[in-house]
């Protein structure tokens, strides 16, 4: 979690399509730090990794 200018953010590595889990995890953090996370980013890589193996 990062804040910017008083905005909360959420970044998260690849959703892979599981976003009921990532908002579930983003509302368990908030209640757990007490404060409301008013951005969820996705971390975008400038490569694919799973092609370079």
């Amino acid at each position: 979690m990062y804040q910017v200018e008083g905005i909360n953010i959420a970044v998260e590595g690849c959703f892979h399509g599981n976003f009921d889990e990532i908002f579930a995890e983003v509302v368990e953090f908030e209640k757990k730090k007490q404060i409301k996370i008013d951005l969820i980013t996705r971390l975008w890589r400038c490569s694919n990794y799973e092609k370079q193996k």
